[in-house]
């Protein structure tokens, strides 16, 4: 399954890598499966492209495309995990 998009900084960029999660929900809104990636931030972002890429296992793969309502993009969120910290680019 692959996304692209473009990242920019609008002049700031996080401390640690900026982390998402991507969640495959089905029609009802169940969650049949779900990944989560990080995305390196620069200063000199400004519409850079990032595609990206995840290799669904064969055995889901089938269950995941015939059953798929919708695909969300979200903050990554655990019990436990610090906010984003940001500083301002120089």
């Amino acid at each position: 399954m692959t996304f692209a998009g473009d990242i920019s900084s609008l002049g700031y960029r996080p401390v640690d890598e900026a982390k998402l999660n991507i969640i495959v929900r089905t029609k009802g809104d169940a969650s049949i499966y779900s990944w989560s990636f990080g995305i390196s931030v620069r200063c000199s972002d400004n519409n850079r492209p990032a595609p990206l890429t995840e290799q669904i296992p064969s055995d889901v793969a089938a269950n995941v495309f015939t059953n798929v309502g919708s695909v969300e993009i979200a903050e990554y969120r655990e019990p436990n995990y610090p906010i984003v910290k940001v500083r301002r680019c120089p």
